[in-house]
C-alpha cells in the first residue's frame, strides 16, 4: 500500500517506521527541511520537503497514486485543507487526520473527513473510564 503522510515529529517517524516494516511504501511530506533530512537518513521512505496544502506539491509528490493519506500536523486547518485536497482533487480513497482541538472534529466530519483522531478526546475518555472503574 502507498501511504502519504503530511507532518513530521515523533508520531510521523514511529508511524512511518511501523508501516515500512509491514511492507508499505511511505512518502513523508514536511515543511521543515532539517526534519526532512533527519527522516531521509533514518527511514526507507520517500521524503518531500514542502507544504501539502499546496496542490502542486501534492501533484509532484504523486499523491494521485496513494492509497491512503494521513495528516498529522499540529495545525487543524492545515490538516483539513490537505485532506480535502487529497480526497477531492486527487481522489485518494482513504483519508485520516489528527484533530488537535476536539471541538474541530465535527467540522472535519461535516466537510467530509470522517476518519479523525483526537488525542485529547481519547485521553479524556480513558481518564473518565478509569475514574468510573475506580469509583465502583
Amino acid at each position: 500500500m502507498r501511504i502519504h503522510i503530511f507532518g513530521g515529529g515523533k508520531l510521523a517517524y514511529f508511524l512511518s517506521r511501523s508501516l515500512i516494516s509491514k511492507g508499505h511504501t511511505v512518502t513523508i511530506i514536511d515543511r521543515d527541511r532539517n526534519e526532512c533530512t533527519w527522516f531521509a537518513r533514518r527511514l526507507k521512505a520517500i521524503v518531500v520537503h514542502g507544504d501539502a496544502t499546496l496542490p502542486r506539491l501534492l501533484q509532484d509528490a504523486e499523491i494521485s497514486d496513494a492509497d491512503m493519506f494521513l495528516a498529522l500536523t499540529p495545525a487543524d486547518e492545515d490538516n483539513l485543507i490537505a485532506c480535502q485536497l487529497a480526497q477531492r482533487q486527487f481522489h485518494v480513497a482513504s483519508i485520516f487526520s489528527i484533530v488537535n482541538d476536539p471541538e474541530n472534529e465535527e467540522v472535519f466530519h461535516e466537510l467530509g473527513i470522517t476518519q479523525t483522531f483526537s488525542t485529547t478526546s481519547t485521553i479524556t475518555a480513558l481518564i473518565e473510564q478509569r475514574t468510573l472503574v475506580d469509583n465502583i
